[in-house]
């Protein structure tokens, strides 16, 4: 997980002015860490997943602990980000390679 750290926090540069105001390197990198921390808001195999009232709080905790609202759009602009450069990162078909990440 901790490389992909890294690319995310590469894609701040296609930012808009506006979001960088209010999301810094620091505080994306809090927002991953909060994140990672509560699978229920990412991983599709935990068995709290669908539990809306579950991710409902959990959110909050998120919120509470950076501080600010806004933090599950934030979170997910940067799978939206991530993911679309990810697609582009990788090859299908016969000839491709595998990637590691």
């Amino acid at each position: 997980m901790r490389g992909t750290c890294g690319l995310m926090l590469c894609l701040l540069t296609t930012m808009s002015e506006s979001n960088r105001k209010q999301w810094d390197n620091s505080k994306d990198e809090m927002l991953i860490e909060a994140v990672k921390s509560k699978p229920e808001l990412y991983d599709l195999a935990s068995p709290l997943y669908s539990n809306v009232n579950i991710k409902r709080k959990s959110w909050g905790e998120v919120n509470r602990q950076l501080g600010c609202e806004g933090c599950k759009e934030r979170w997910e602009s940067l799978r939206s980000q991530f993911r679309k450069i990810m697609g582009k990162c990788t090859k299908s078909g016969q000839g491709a390679s595998k990637y590691n990440s």
